[in-house]
């Protein structure tokens, strides 16, 4: 497999970021090892007073408990899905969360610069039909 991170992933132009406050439930992703062994994964987005984004993360682990991440995530453009994320306490390492395309209501596909990540993301919690 070739340089994956060698082009550039654009995020939606024309995002209204008040639209995509609020809960979105996991549909499907690819898996990454901190989501290893997630189901009914959600992420509630507040905007914070310095225009911030405050993340609020939760799955439930089979044979474990709840597991919530709390991130922050740092808007890069007014008008473009591409964001800056972390969820390390000091806000010491950063990564990227590109919206690709959302209609605000229903759906909305998530990736990173390095399309290491995908997410599948709705506002009503569903599930995979085997």
């Amino acid at each position: 497999m070739g340089n994956q991170s060698s082009k550039k992933i654009y995020g939606m132009n024309m995002f209204e970021l008040y639209k995509y406050m609020g809960i979105w439930y996991e549909y499907a992703r690819y898996d990454v090892p901190y989501e290893k062994g997630c189901v009914d994964a959600k992420a509630n987005y507040s905007q914070n007073h310095d225009g911030t984004i405050t993340i609020l993360n939760t799955c439930f682990r089979p044979n474990s408990n709840t597991v919530k991440g709390i991130g922050k995530e740092v808007f890069l453009n007014e008008n473009i899905g591409e964001f800056e994320v972390s969820f390390d306490l000091f806000n010491l390492f950063w990564g990227s969360y590109i919206v690709l395309y959302t209609d605000y209501n229903n759906i909305s596909y998530v990736t990173d610069n390095d399309l290491k990540t995908f997410w599948i993301l709705t506002r009503k919690q569903q599930y995979l039909k085997n």
